[in-house]
């Protein structure tokens, strides 16, 4: 009689994928060579953090943020909790916890940007090993570890370090979530593109459809359980995006501070109109309904900076706090509150009916900024390699079955 021997020892075979999260199989030199990177990473994001600059806008918020709960949450621009920002200010919150830990100074304002781009790289590492193996994880650090425009967010104190983070922890629960048709990661990533959404709003959704199609594609589950799972995911990551939002639209207007980049006082208006619509004319659908400043002044430049009346946006601390708004006050437009810049820093000088020079960098606007000269000089050599390497990944891996890993990792 024919004995058959059931091979215990979990060894991959030629017709399953190999690549999963446990350490089987991981070249020596791969922890070295990502403590050297994540070593490089820490010093290239951290060095001379001693002599960091207060950012022109963001320190006063952080500041105000770092002194009162109230502030923190909303955003505040001033101590007095009379304006906010005029963007959702979930990339403030680290900066701000820092702050009010370790002491308000330039260097603890850049330090949470220094540690989110070292957890970048570590996150990026893990993305790209469970689908392509070592090699490709480390020359994925590498590259972006030498990318100047990377090295330069994660020393400054603005959205992108915790939106870079966000999105690649969401990408990396939709591997884990498309590997084995599970739907918990797949939840997660949904949080994770929803605090995407706090640092950098409508943004985040951007990658929603590289996710939806890597799961829909690859995850070894019948389609319509497949859908299910997307669609749990979606509800999760809009119940998170729009936290920030509904927690101020049912707060009473007499206590919260007045809603930055509006005309009605709107959280709604200054994420949707101020920060999305203005920024995407190309569109076609006019901010003006929502309420946004830019709207009322015909502009809609990034680099429009309000104010309250009779305040001064500056950098560092000490800068005049916005009085509390008068009867009346939130009718006024935009072409009221104009904000000068601090003195010794070059910055944005908008008045009523322009947008200020320098923020976007030129007139061009929407989907083609990502060509724009001023852009395409820092990352604009990675498109082509893109490009190249779906088309390539693709034709490579036809005729595979639709759950291959590889092919999935191609199409996020």
């Amino acid at each position: 009689m024919a004995t058959t021997v059931i091979d215990q020892s979990g060894a991959p075979r030629a017709d399953r994928p190999a690549l999963r999260d446990g350490t089987a199989g991981r070249p020596r030199y791969e922890r070295p060579a990502l403590l050297l990177i994540a070593v490089a990473a820490a010093v290239l994001y951290a060095w001379g953090i001693d002599h960091s600059q207060y950012h022109t806008f963001y320190a006063n918020a952080a500041r105000s943020m770092s002194e009162s709960w109230k502030a923190f949450f909303y955003g505040s621009f001033d101590p007095a909790n009379s304006i906010t920002l005029d963007k959702a200010p979930g990339f403030l919150w680290p900066q701000a916890f820092c702050a009010r830990i370790l002491g308000f100074h330039p260097w603890t304002l850049a330090l949470p940007q220094a540690v989110e781009g070292v957890a970048s790289v570590l996150v990026l590492h893990r993305l790209v090993r469970g689908w392509a193996g070592a090699g490709a994880a480390l020359t994925a650090c590498a590259a972006f570890l030498l990318t100047p425009a990377a090295v330069g967010v994660f020393r400054t104190a603005v959205e992108d370090a915790a939106f870079t983070l966000c999105l690649l922890l969401a990408a990396e629960a939709t591997r884990r979530a498309a590997l084995g048709g599970r739907v918990r990661p797949l939840l997660w990533a949904g949080v994770w593109v929803g605090l995407a959404f706090q640092a950098k709003m409508l943004e985040a959704w951007a990658v929603l459809p590289a996710l939806a199609a890597t799961y829909a594609l690859s995850a070894p589950v019948v389609l319509r359980r497949r859908l299910a799972h997307l669609a749990l995911s979606g509800l999760v990551m809009t119940a998170v995006s729009a936290s920030w939002m509904l927690a101020v639209a049912l707060t009473p207007a007499a206590d919260r501070p007045y809603v930055d980049g509006t005309t009605d006082n709107s959280a709604f208006g200054m994420v949707v109109g101020y920060n999305f619509l203005n920024r995407f004319s190309s569109l076609g659908v006019s901010a003006a309904a929502t309420g946004s400043v830019s709207a009322t002044q015909g502009g809609g430049g990034h680099g429009e900076r309000h104010a309250a009346p009779g305040t001064t946006r500056g950098a560092g601390a000490g800068t005049a706090a916005a009085p509390a708004p008068a009867p009346g006050a939130e009718a006024r437009t935009a072409g009221e509150r104009t904000a000068a810049p601090a003195a010794g820093v070059s910055g944005p000088a908008a008045g009523p009916g322009g947008p200020a020079a320098g923020a976007w960098g030129s007139d061009r606007k929407g989907w083609l900024k990502m060509f724009d000269p001023a852009i395409a000089v820092q990352t604009g050599w990675l498109y082509p390699f893109a490009a190249l390497a779906l088309v390539c990944g693709m034709l490579w891996r036809r005729g595979r079955p639709r759950t291959d890993p590889l092919r999935a990792g191609f199409v996020l």
